[in-house]
């Protein structure tokens, strides 16, 4: 089942979808971006599941007490840090 949702797209990804239905990749626009959305559908579920485990680890951690350094630590931040 299909549903239809009106987006506004950056002219690059117009661009591309025209030419995936230019060179045979896709029969139109929606088939199109219905393949670009399920490519970056596998992408953007790892990485949801990777945040859902620090943050699992992160709790745990806290739970078990943490690092005492005299002040609260917020691991998730500075783990955010870490990745930037």
């Amino acid at each position: 089942m299909s549903i239809v949702v009106s987006i506004h797209v950056k002219r690059d990804i117009v661009l591309l979808v025209d030419e995936m239905v230019r060179y045979g990749m896709a029969s139109s626009r929606s088939e199109a971006l219905q393949l670009l959305l399920e490519a970056g559908v596998k992408a953007v579920r790892e990485e949801l599941e990777r945040r859902k485990r620090i943050r699992e680890l992160v709790e745990l951690f806290e739970k078990q007490g943490g690092i005492r350094l005299g002040r609260r630590v917020d691991v998730v931040s500075e783990l955010r840090e870490m990745r930037e």
